[in-house]
């Protein structure tokens, strides 16, 4: 599709630079808001004209206090909710695509692909990408915790090293009664 010159100058009406402020406050830049622009309202911007509608940058410093507060909300929301607004950021979407990958490279007989994929896959699903740790104690139970009050200035450096070694010792086991 064949870009427009730039029209005339004149300003955007309120639903063309609300959208502009949509746009950039879900972190596009200013070209590809001012592309989308143009697809969208038929309307052609230069990308300096673009940051106009961003209260980040300097162009926008004088963005009006409506259009200010839309772009917060718009980049609180797209913030809030990534998996929504962006389709890769969820893990079906991940693995379908992945499972697309293997079949082309089955398709075409490269095996490595295939190898790749595979381990991509096997770490999606075993949770290799994800930020949750679980801690635990002794044989998977609980963190045992014990609260001391000890005063390490009123002690001897040998009392420090006795208490120590009593801290760190493995718990003795019960004897059956």
């Amino acid at each position: 599709m064949a870009k427009k010159a730039p029209s005339k100058k004149r300003k955007l009406t309120d639903p063309q630079k609300e959208f502009m402020v949509q746009c950039l406050a879900r972190y596009m830049s200013p070209q590809e808001a001012a592309d989308a622009l143009s697809e969208q309202y038929g309307v052609t911007i230069t990308p300096q004209s673009a940051q106009h509608y961003d209260p980040n940058k300097w162009a926008g410093r004088t963005l009006s206090a409506r259009l200010k507060k839309l772009f917060e909300r718009a980049r609180e929301d797209y913030l809030k909710d990534a998996q929504k607004h962006i389709p890769i950021a969820n893990k079906t979407v991940r693995l379908q695509k992945l499972t697309d990958q293997l079949k082309k490279f089955e398709r075409q007989g490269n095996s490595m692909g295939v190898m790749r994929v595979l381990e991509q896959v096997a770490k999606e699903v075993g949770g290799s990408f994800t930020n949750l740790r679980q801690h635990t104690g002794r044989g998977g139970g609980p963190i045992e915790t014990m609260n001391t009050n000890l005063h390490l200035d009123a002690m001897s450096d040998d009392e420090i090293r006795t208490r120590m070694a009593e801290i760190l010792a493995p718990p003795k086991k019960e004897q059956p009664s």
